[in-house]
C-alpha cells in the first residue's frame, strides 16, 4: 500500500476513516478528491493569470502608452 502524506496526517490524528492505510476505500477516494481539488485549482490559478495577463495588456494598448 502506498503511504501518502495526507493518509498520515489522518493517520496521526486518530481518523483512520481518510486513511489509505486503514480504510482503502475512503482513504483512496479522498485522496483522489484531494488531488482533484489541487489540479482544479492549478487550473484556475492558470486561467486568472492568463485573463491579468490579457487585461494589462489590453489596458496598456488602450492608453496610448505603446505609440510614444
Amino acid at each position: 500500500m502506498v503511504f501518502t502524506p495526507i493518509s498520515q496526517v489522518f493517520l496521526w490524528l486518530g481518523l483512520p476513516l481518510f486513511s489509505a492505510e486503514a480504510n482503502p476505500f475512503f482513504g483512496a477516494l479522498f485522496n483522489t478528491v484531494c488531488a482533484n481539488l489541487a489540479q482544479f485549482f492549478a487550473l484556475l490559478r492558470w486561467f486568472l493569470t492568463i485573463k491579468a495577463n490579457l487585461s494589462i495588456g489590453l489596458i496598456f494598448r488602450l492608453s496610448g502608452d505603446h505609440l510614444r
